[in-house]
Parts: structure tokens; C-alpha cells; sequence
């Protein structure tokens, strides 16, 4: 029985076609016997080496009044695969857009100010661009669900679109607190929680009368012992 072919997302390696000079081909066949590599691994790992010679640019934001520090320069090598990259194409674009912004596309800038102004796919909506961290503030996973949707309308309109919670299929965050308090009530949480309360109203009475009697009772034997200060007493409910 044939096996299943891999799709893109799911396989390790792509396919890249590519048009190179006749000379340089057959110095990569050259390369490729000294190395003992295949011309696909020579390939790869001519471009990985040149990758390490590319600087990323270095985009900066400036959080409050403090001056900004400028970030260490870094090859596209390094930043991919310490940050940026991902199977997923919405995670890829919004690890991009937050560390690079210059290096978006006009395409790309739009899907990441409608993901940006979408209170759906934060935590908490980010007033500043410095708030949109997909590692700290975005709900990667409802990202990507809507990805696909998200990417056909600003296909579409060919510009920003703001993304309601009825839009992914989500409750607000003021529907999710009534959902809460219902659960609550239907568990009786509150009506066990008055109960604690009368039975804790009950045992101070019950307190306040048994060192009403005692105080009673130390009068008639001794009245200096029967002095009791008010802080003694338990308190009223």
C-alpha cells in the first residue's frame, strides 16, 4: 500500500526550483564531490553559510519615555532559527512583524494591524506595539484557527479588518464572567457560603451566652475575678 505524500507544512525539507549559471552548476558538482555531499547539500549549506553573513536590520521600539537600547546586530541565520521561524505560517508572520516590522510586505502589514486591533487573538488588546508579543500576549492557537479566514478578507477588501469575537466563535470577556457567576450559583456556592456564615453567627452567640454565664457565676464568688475587658468578648456578627 502507498504511503500518504507529506504535505509542505509536514514535511522537513521543501523543493526549491532555481536558475544558475552553467559555471556555477558545475562548481557546485565540483564542490559537491570535494565535499563528498550531494548538490543539494551543497546547496543548502552554500546558502546557509552566506544567511550567516546577512545582517538583520535593527528595528527598535520605544516603550514609555525610556531611550531605547539598540538590539545586537544579527544574521538572518541566527534570527530564524532562534525566533522567528515556525511550521505555521500565522505564527511565522507574527513573530516577524513584532521583531522586524520593516520587513513586512504591504499585504502583510495589513493582516498584522487587523490581527493587532482584533481584541479576539490578545490576552489583553494592545494598546502599544511593544504589548504585541507573541510570546507573552498573543493567543497564538486562535490565530491560527482564523488564519485562513482572516487572510481571505483583507485579500478581499485589500485592507485593515477588525475581527469580533462572534467572528472566531468565542464568548466576550464580559459574557465568560456571567458564565462564571451562573456556575457558581447553580453549585450553590453561595448558599453554602451563607449557611458557613449562619453557623458561624450561631457558635459566636452560642459564646457571648456561655461567658455571659460564667461572668454570672464568678460575680457571686469572687467580683474583682468577673472584670472582663470588652476585647474579651467575642464579636458581634
Amino acid at each position: 500500500m502507498a504511503r500518504p505524500r507529506k504535505t509542505t507544512d509536514q514535511s522537513s525539507t521543501v523543493s526549491v526550483s532555481l536558475r544558475v549559471d552553467p559555471a556555477i552548476k558545475y562548481a557546485i558538482d565540483i564542490a559537491a564531490r570535494i565535499q563528498k555531499r550531494t548538490v543539494t547539500g551543497v546547496v543548502e549549506w552554500s546558502v546557509e553559510k552566506s544567511l550567516a553573513t546577512v545582517q538583520m536590520p535593527i528595528d527598535f521600539m520605544v516603550a514609555g519615555k525610556k531611550s531605547p537600547e539598540l538590539p545586537e546586530s544579527e544574521s538572518v541565520i541566527e534570527a530564524v532559527k532562534d525566533r522567528l521561524w515556525s511550521p505555521d505560517d500565522a505564527i511565522r508572520l507574527v513573530r516577524l512583524a513584532f521583531e522586524f516590522p520593516s520587513l513586512l510586505t504591504f499585504e502583510e502589514s495589513l493582516l498584522w494591524e487587523s490581527l493587532r486591533l482584533s481584541p479576539p487573538f490578545w490576552r489583553f488588546t494592545p494598546l502599544v506595539v511593544v504589548e504585541a508579543s507573541p510570546w507573552k500576549n498573543a493567543r497564538l492557537d486562535v490565530i491560527t484557527k482564523y488564519w485562513p479566514e482572516l487572510t481571505r478578507r483583507v485579500s478581499e477588501s485589500g485592507k485593515i479588518v477588525q475581527v469580533t469575537w462572534e467572528d472566531v466563535g468565542l464568548p466576550t470577556p464580559y459574557e465568560l464572567e456571567e458564565r462564571k457567576a451562573q456556575a457558581i450559583e447553580d453549585g450553590g456556592y453561595y448558599q453554602d457560603v451563607e449557611r458557613e456564615n449562619e453557623a458561624l453567627r450561631n457558635e459566636n452567640k452560642a459564646l457571648r451566652s456561655l461567658t455571659d454565664s460564667l461572668k454570672t457565676v464568678l460575680m457571686k464568688i469572687d467580683p474583682k475575678t468577673a472584670k472582663f475587658k470588652k476585647e474579651d468578648l467575642p464579636p458581634q456578627l
